[in-house]
Parts: C-alpha cells; structure tokens; sequence
C-alpha cells in the first residue's frame, strides 16, 4: 500500500508538473484552478522538505528548481519571488472597489504608520511565483533602509545600513524598523486617491543571491490619535463588490463600513486584525474627510486559528496631539 501511495503521488507530480497540456488543462478544470494551484505548491513543498539539498546557494532547493525547468546551479537565476506583510489572520485581496484596495499589502501600498520614536517588528513571508513555498537554510534577503528608517534584527541595534536578513524554512523574515524620536512629520493629505508608493519612505528588500528587488516595506510618520466607533456589516450576497472579490477566489468576503462624520479637512486611517489579543493591526486604508465609508475585500487566513475580523478608524494628524 505504501507503495502505490508513493507512486500514485509521483505520478500525480509529473502530471501537475510534465504532463501533456491537454491533460493538464482537464486535470485543472475538473479541480478548479485554485485547488489545483494549491496542490501544485503542495507537492513543490514536500518534494523541497525531502530533498532540501541547495548546491547553487540561492535558498531554493535543487529538487525545486529543477520540477520548475530552472538551473539548480546558477543562482542568479531569479525565480519571481516577492516579499507579502503578514497580516494578522486575513489574505491578500486586491479588490478593485473605489475605496479601498490592496488588503494585505502585497507590494505595501499602504504603508505601516510610526510615531517619532516608534519601534516595531515587522513580519513579512517571501512567496515564489506567488505561493508559499519551502526554502533552504541558504535563503537569504537583503533590506535597505531610507532615511529615517532604521532596521536590525529582532531584539538588536537599529541602524541605517543594509542588513542580510535569513529567511525560515516556511518564508517568514523578521527584522525590527525604527524610527528616531526626532524625526520630522511631513504634512500630508490622505483624501482618495491614496498617495503613490513612491510618496512613503521604505526599506527595499532584494534577494541576495540574485540581488533582484523582491518587494519594498513602506512606512508613513504621522502621530496617531484614539480609534474612533465605527460600524460594520457584511454585505449582502447580490453585493457587486462582493461579486468582484469573488471572481478573484471563492472564500473572499466583504463588508461595508461606516463612521461619524470626521473633524473637518481630517485625516485617518482603517486598520483591520483577526488577532484576539488586539495587539497587532494592519492599515489597509489611507483616507481623508468627508468620506464616512467604504467597502473592504478579504479572504480569511485558515493557516491557523484565527479570531473573526474586526475593524477600526484610526485619526492622524501631522501635528503632535496632546496627551
């Protein structure tokens, strides 16, 4: 029995991987592209735990490399990886509604926000071909921070020089970003269109290797104020919006969201978590007076349990609040 599982898997992995087009094209109909998605990146990862074995040193096993028709002995070969936040308990969604977008901040459009004096760990995963995969113990990326960014390894002395940063079997990098205590907050208006990546400083993050940009980690300074109430309800079925989530993948879901009217020519933040502790949030929206609402796209992380969805609207101002 052992056996023909062994042989049923690796018959399954030549035809997700080798097989004729016509055959592929079946198999990926009758499973749905996302399944069969899944199930590639499935058997890529348990191949790479097996044989882990990385003679080139680029942090992607050979056994991998070569599933995917990629030399297994040139490292500067660049395998469209890129750096995704993780965010606490929902995915990537980018929902092309008029308010909201890029939910999980695959390419950080909305930046992570920091007082002067702000320090924080930021946690990230690098995705291959934009999945997860499983990497060898060479992974390594290189981040470099822009002024008045400061990173370091968890627990170490911030500073503004690049930093190789290692990465997990799994993806997960980890590094602390700082911000000094006197630098300066930009005036900026936050009213829709949110501003361009470019507007934000960031620390670049390349693979070593290659020396390839797989991603950016953006930062806003801005003093925050106390979340303000907000309502939120999940929309309803017939929902256009959820249709458009829904034609990227069939777990997402949606909600509309509404506050009090903000304080005039006011600027804030929505933030999202499924942490239950309420320690850990994201920005997913940069948004300025008189909008009081808005759509948001998600998919829900089954990785590992997570709590229900909440939301919040965070007030920020360029000019320090009294305390």
């Amino acid at each position: 029995m052992v056996v023909f599982i062994g042989l049923a898997y690796l018959a399954f992995g030549w035809l997700i991987l080798s097989g004729p087009p016509w055959l592929q094209n079946r198999f990926s109909t009758l499973l749905g592209e996302n399944h069969s998605r899944r199930l590639l990146f499935a058997y890529l990862r348990s191949q790479a735990a097996l044989f882990p074995a990385d003679s080139d040193r680029d942090g992607v096993p050979d056994i991998v490399e070569r599933l995917l028709k990629f030399d297994s002995s040139n490292p500067q070969q660049f395998l469209d990886f890129h750096v995704a936040l993780e965010s606490p308990g929902l995915l990537a969604l980018p929902a092309n509604g008029n308010y909201m977008t890029n939910f999980r901040q695959v390419a950080s459009v909305t930046p992570l926000l920091f007082e002067p004096g702000e320090r924080r760990r930021v946690r990230a995963r690098l995705l291959m071909f934009g999945g997860y995969a499983t990497y060898s113990p060479s992974m390594k990326l290189r981040l470099t921070p822009h002024a008045p960014g400061l990173i370091a390894l968890p627990g170490g002395t911030p500073s503004p020089a690049s930093l190789g940063v290692p990465v997990s079997a799994d993806g997960l990098l980890e590094f602390d970003l700082a911000v000094p205590a006197d630098a300066p907050v930009p005036p900026r208006q936050w009213n829709h269109p949110v501003e361009r990546l470019v507007d934000f400083p960031v620390v670049d993050i390349d693979h070593a290797a290659s020396k390839t940009k797989v991603g950016v980690v953006a930062f806003a300074l801005t003093w925050k104020k106390p979340p303000v109430a907000c309502t939120v309800e999940e929309t309803l079925r017939d929902d256009p919006f959820l249709s458009d989530a829904r034609r990227i993948t069939p777990e997402a879901r949606a909600v509309w969201m509404r506050w009090p009217v903000p304080e005039p020519g006011g600027q804030f933040v929505v933030e999202a978590t499924c942490d239950e502790s309420g320690n850990e949030w994201m920005p997913i929206a940069l948004c300025g007076a008189p909008q009081t609402w808005g759509a948001v796209g998600y998919i829900p992380d089954r990785s590992r349990p997570w709590g229900p969805p909440k939301f919040r609207v965070v007030p920020v101002s360029d000019s320090r609040p009294e305390r």
